[in-house]
């Protein structure tokens, strides 16, 4: 839960916080402690080794002139030593002449070893004292000097002193005192656990108290207003939270801006209800009316669609009629006809011919969007049906100066399909071409063998069409673009092609630009001995 997170969090920050306080402080007090306790054992230190070397003057009597006489004197050597034992703290004593050679040591921890020669040496020819504080590795022993001692260095501390023996003002030797500090030492250890042991005791008891402080100003007003969260988001809107909270507290203020949004939510919830009561019953008035226009429309739609069906094909059987008249009397053997009767009755053919084309499709469209065209698959032979085409066009194709060439290898002759309505196809893009392609021009159309399929290309010379609108002249009521007097057709027949190539599981397309010309693709499949469509009617 969010208020155990942040009472935690809090808890954490104020305990750490408090903690590094404490442990700064106690550190600082621990750094002058330490610098105390080293100046009062190295004072300590000064004393002991003071009353050595005097003990030591006062042992050798006026007659002996030398160290070596008064270490060899046993009486008197031997009182010497009787002093040394009741001293504490001594590690090493070594008595050198004044040539430099060990007369007498006194190890009071065995293994020890002392490389000090050349430091006796330049006290004994400077006669001037030399004093050395070191520390003593634990595990290897071996010590080294140090300028200062931390606050948690633990290891031996130790205070060598070289001090020329003065006789007559003369150095007839030199004594080295090595004092073992380990007061310092202990009391530093003392003082360092005490001062921890209070720290975490203060720290502990602090975090004790803020964790307390923290359930009650943190957790609780935390969980009451995570239950109230709950209870409103299960749809609870007269939820409040009531906490004893100064009204300076953040939480109380929190506290306060959860129960007016609470109450401005139930508020805004009442007038929204109220809102989708009449939205409900302004919808249920709309779906009556719209189920009604709907209907309205669908039966004036369906009017429309016989009336016009009715209509165009009362208009089909005149303009075949009309269709059929004219090609009779350009063949008839009971006359013939001027050039100008002539041209009048190619005129007349031409134009029965687009009218009933253009009847056709309208009939065709009809039956698509109802979805009332069925197909009938069969082989047939592509030549044949090519050169019907050129024979229904060739009158408008003389009229207009147009050539036609065709190329249908004997591979691609035999196709299988509907040849009615691929016949539609050619027929409705032929009449594109014928419509688009200026006089003297030229319109081929190529078939190409793919395998076991066949691409039929018709290409013309026209206007062409520009890339970007390659993509929607297949759409119903989308006029071939690029002529530039206003089209006579109703932009059904690129639509009607559409539909027979879907039906046909097959593709159509055209690849054209402006002022290249117009080339419409579409494939067949090569017949091959079996129905590619299967069962399909």
């Amino acid at each position: 839960m969010m208020g155990f997170r942040l009472r935690y969090q809090i808890t954490g920050f104020l305990f750490l916080l408090f903690a590094m306080v404490v442990l700064i402080m106690g550190y600082f007090n621990m750094s002058i402690l330490n610098d105390q306790l080293m100046k009062l054992s190295l004072q300590q230190s000064k004393v002991m080794a003071d009353n050595i070397y005097s003990a030591l003057d006062k042992s050798i009597p006026l007659g002996v002139d030398t160290v070596a006489d008064f270490v060899k004197n046993k009486a008197l050597f031997n009182e010497f030593q009787k002093y040394l034992f009741t001293q504490e703290y001594i590690r090493n004593i070594e008595i050198f002449d004044p040539y430099g050679n060990k007369l007498w040591s006194k190890l009071a921890y065995e293994g020890v070893k002392t490389e000090n020669f050349d430091i006796v040496n330049d006290v004994r020819r400077t006669g001037m004292p030399e004093i050395k504080v070191l520390a003593v590795d634990p595990q290897s022993g071996v010590s080294k000097e140090i300028e200062s001692f931390g606050v948690f260095d633990f290891r031996m501390l130790l205070e060598d002193r070289y001090l020329p023996i003065i006789r007559n003002g003369k150095t007839v030797g030199v004594i080295y005192i090595s004092l073992q500090l380990q007061r310092a030492s202990r009391l530093m250890k003392f003082f360092f656990l005490g001062n921890l042991s209070i720290s975490l005791l203060f720290i502990f008891t602090a975090f004790i108290a803020i964790y307390i402080w923290s359930e009650r100003a943190i957790n609780r007003p935390f969980r009451y207003l995570l239950q109230a969260q709950e209870k409103l988001s299960e749809g609870d809107f007269d939820v409040q939270v009531d906490i004893e909270l100064p009204a300076n507290n953040e939480l109380g203020i929190i506290a306060n801006s959860f129960n007016r949004m609470a109450r401005e939510l139930k508020a805004y919830k009442e007038e929204l209800d109220e809102k989708r009561r009449k939205l409900e019953v302004v919808n249920e008035q709309y779906r009556t009316l719209n189920e009604n226009l709907e209907q309205e429309v669908e039966d004036k739609t369906r009017e429309l669609k016989e009336f016009f069906s009715l209509i165009t094909h009362d208009m089909k059987i005149p303009l075949a009629a009309i269709k059929g008249y004219t090609e009779l009397l350009r063949k008839t053997k009971s006359g013939v006809l001027s050039e100008k009767q002539e041209k009048f009755v190619v005129g007349i053919e031409s134009s029965a011919e687009h009218l009933l084309r253009m009847v056709r499709n309208m009939l065709d469209t009809v039956k698509y969007d109802a979805g009332r065209i069925y197909f009938f698959f069969e082989k047939f032979d592509l030549t044949n049906l090519v050169d019907e085409m050129e024979h229904r066009f060739h009158p408008l194709l003389k009229e207009r100066n147009i050539s036609f060439e065709k190329n249908i290898p004997e591979k691609c002759r035999f196709v299988f399909g509907d040849r009615e309505k691929i016949g539609n196809v050619i027929s409705n893009i032929l009449s594109n071409a014928t419509e688009h392609t200026p006089g003297g021009g030229k319109i081929s159309l190529e078939a190409r063998d793919k395998d076991d399929i066949v691409e039929l290309v018709i290409e013309d010379n026209g206007p062409g069409i520009a890339s970007e609108q390659l993509d929607s002249i297949f759409d119903k009521f989308q006029q071939v673009p690029g002529k530039e007097s206003p089209s006579t057709s109703l932009g059904l027949g690129l639509f009607i092609v559409r539909k027979i190539m879907e039906g046909h599981g097959m593709k159509v397309w055209a690849v054209s630009d402006k002022g290249e010309g117009s080339r419409f693709h579409f494939t067949l499949h090569k017949f091959s001995g079996q129905d590619p469509y299967g069962t399909r009617q």
